[in-house]
């Protein structure tokens, strides 16, 4: 049975570089060959049946060793279902609209 998949996009220096550096128990399938041979291995084992060596195998293919990404974003704050920021945990903004209201109800009263 010949392989279709075509594994080339794996092999760039920085995929070689990254599988070399790979200290994982399980070690994770970065580059092209490295990934073929996973990819082979997997199949085997969903032909014979053998559940553990898939799950291992996989662990593998999705493996935490990757690249960085080129360009990292800045990260943004999360927005909430009303389309506001989150503020960080202690930040009081009570000149939020319907700040007045949110503290009268049911929320957190010194008494």
């Amino acid at each position: 049975m010949t392989e279709t998949t075509d594994w080339s996009g794996f092999d760039t220096d920085a995929h070689r570089a990254a599988q070399v550096g790979c200290h994982h128990l399980i070690h994770c399938a970065v580059d092209g060959s490295t990934r073929a041979a996973v990819s082979r291995n997997l199949d085997n084992a969903r032909k014979t049946g053998d559940a553990n060596a898939v799950l291992i195998l996989l662990a593998q293919l999705t493996g935490p060793c990757c690249l960085p990404p080129v360009d990292r974003p800045e990260p943004q704050p999360a927005a909430t279902p009303h389309g506001h920021a989150q503020q960080p945990a202690g930040h009081d903004d009570s000149s939020a609209p319907g700040s007045a209201a949110r503290g009268q109800e049911g929320g957190n009263h010194d008494a």
